[in-house]
């Protein structure tokens, strides 16, 4: 499972094909892994499949996920989705946590454009 996301991770700019054929292999081993829900989250929302990135993505916070990570993708999905009010109230809860993640930079931009 860790190969698969690993290998979806490090070709979703390259390969996208590549990257979403190990996207759906990991979720076929372990769809209620919250990691492997964002992954396969972020990937259909880069196939512009809003809603599925939505459904899967909240699953995993809804699973306990507490990266602020997986909670800036679900923010992100949720804006693609036309639901600002619930993305600001997720990067609110992310921001207030004080926590540094690689995505932070973007996650504030996104703020500042809802």
């Amino acid at each position: 499972v860790l190969a698969h996301v690993a290998l979806a991770k490090l070709l979703q700019d390259s390969d996208k094909g590549r990257a979403y054929y190990h996207a759906t292999k990991a979720f076929g081993l372990a769809e209620a892994d919250p990691i492997v829900l964002d992954v396969m989250g972020s990937m259909e929302l880069a196939r512009g499949n809003g809603a599925r990135s939505v459904e899967l993505i909240e699953r995993a916070v809804d699973n306990g996920a507490t990266s602020p990570s997986i909670r800036f993708h679900y923010a992100k999905a949720l804006a693609a989705m036309g639901r600002s009010e619930d993305a600001k109230k997720t990067l609110d809860a992310i921001f207030a946590e004080n926590r540094i993640f690689s995505e932070l930079g973007e996650a504030t931009a996104l703020r500042e454009t809802l």
